[in-house]
């Protein structure tokens, strides 16, 4: 049975149970399955946004109304305990999260063969690309340091171009003949980026590049049902692990505790993290990752706040957010920015300092449309983010080489869920935008088209 047969099943239970915290394990352990089986066949990008929205909207949240409510002290302080009752709260974000998934799943129309198809294709095209891959890490290279030092409308187009070394790696790290050794090359790419992300204390590339990444470097590989949940522990452990040292030394950090270079001293509080890894669970340590990970703490706010206080708008704002994705700023001045401040106010009237916190789609469209307007939305939401998925796919079999893009291309829409529509639409298309441009003038970059000694192009 096709799995988005059995979402639809549930999304309709959804509708009519009280059990909101069984189905949402049981949907979670679903679509973890799901993960896992299609490690090694998939790219993953659809599992991963499905299963990520599930945790931050449903799990997480259930774990806020039995553990962090407003009589555990912790929460109490930080007022980071769920706005409304479970059980309204639930009717809205569980039909709402199943129909994003369904959607999802629904129109995703890849299949295994067909990318694996891809995939060999696009290996053997890599045979003579290896200039091409180290041009593109030292393009990512320049591109990262020039881009503090310009003014601030080149930022997101060299961001692109820094996140365009990603795909330089895997040009590097798929070419099927080369006995060329590239080991060093890795490391010290890992290394330069992992000190740039303590450096500025943020670790956003490092984990969601990677998550974009996982799928595509692991296809092919035909790694048992158990080995995959192995795998996946180790990396759950490390990323948890990181989160929780993150909140460590960025305390260390505004109190001036650090005594070296901070690279040291952040690999020291992880390494001891690690070796303490049991007392990163109890319920007043994990504090930190429940605050980091429920996203439903957020919408639980824009429910507080709407209607009540403020009527729903029938998607004024969220049809503006959207707008501004397609039209340059140069046309449209004041249009919304990306980024949660003006979301969060509007939304649930809450002015935000330098924390980065956003409602989330579902947040937009609940204020937007209420509870099933709301839910529909998250559907049509999610469908277009597969259908996009699905083009990209299309596009892969013409140009198998772009399949290395898709890093860079779906790296925003991985962590889409808990930001806003803008981002993911805004994402899509500025970086679709740029690497049209980019592959125009540099068309040989992901065809065999290249010059030949009469100047006439060949492939």
């Amino acid at each position: 049975m096709k799995l988005y047969y059995i979402i639809l099943f549930v999304f309709i239970l959804s509708l009519f149970s009280d059990s909101y915290v069984e189905l949402s394990v049981v949907i979670t352990l679903l679509l973890f399955y799901s993960f896992v089986k299609n490690i090694g066949k998939k790219l993953l990008i659809i599992e991963c946004i499905s299963l990520y929205s599930c945790v931050i909207y449903l799990i997480v949240p259930a774990l806020g109304y039995s553990q962090y409510t407003s009589s555990n002290h912790l929460a109490k302080i930080w007022e980071l305990y769920m706005q409304v009752p479970m059980r309204d709260y639930f009717s809205y974000a569980l039909p709402a999260i199943l129909l994003f998934v369904f959607s999802l799943y629904y129109f995703d129309r890849t299949s295994g063969w067909s990318i694996a198809s891809i995939f060999y294709e696009a290996r053997m095209q890599l045979e003579n690309k290896r200039l091409i891959g180290f041009c593109l890490i030292i393009i990512g290279f320049i591109s990262f340091y020039l881009n503090g030092k310009l003014p601030i409308i080149f930022s997101y187009p060299f961001t692109i171009l820094y996140l365009c070394s990603f795909s330089g790696l895997l040009y590097l790290y798929f070419k099927p003949t080369d006995k060329f050794n590239y080991r060093l090359l890795y490391i010290i790419f890992g290394l330069w980026s992992l000190n740039n992300a303590i450096s500025a204390g943020m670790f956003t590339i490092i984990i969601y590049m990677g998550v974009s990444m996982f799928g595509l470097l692991l296809l092919d590989n035909r790694y048992g049902f158990v080995k995959k949940c192995v795998l996946i522990s180790f990396l759950l452990l490390f990323t948890l692990v990181l989160q929780y040292s993150k909140v460590n030394y960025r305390q260390l950090v505004r109190r001036n505790l650090l005594s070296g270079a901070k690279t040291e001293m952040f690999l020291r509080v992880y390494i001891d993290n690690l070796t303490h890894i049991n007392s990163a669970f109890d319920n007043s340590s994990f504090f930190p990752i429940y605050a980091r990970t429920n996203q439903g703490f957020q919408l639980s706010r824009v429910m507080k706040y709407m209607p009540y206080r403020k009527p729903f708008d029938n998607g004024v704002h969220l049809t503006e957010s959207i707008l501004s994705s397609f039209i340059p700023r140069l046309l449209w001045p004041d249009k919304p920015k990306a980024g949660g401040k003006e979301s969060t106010k509007y939304y649930a009237d809450v002015s935000l300092g330098n924390t980065a916190m956003n409602v989330g789609p579902p947040g937009e469209a609940y204020g937007s449309f209420g509870i099933l307007g709301g839910i529909l939305y998250m559907g049509l939401f999610g469908s277009v983010i597969s259908l996009s998925f699905t083009f990209f796919l299309k596009l892969c079999k013409k140009y198998p080489l772009l399949i290395f893009w898709q890093p860079l291309i779906f790296y925003e829409v991985i962590y889409c869920m808990e930001n806003d529509t803008m981002q993911a639409f805004n994402s899509l298309i500025k970086i679709g935008m740029f690497l049209l441009v980019f592959f125009y003038f540099f068309p040989f970059v992901i065809t065999n088209n290249f010059i030949n000694s009469e100047g006439q192009k060949s492939g």
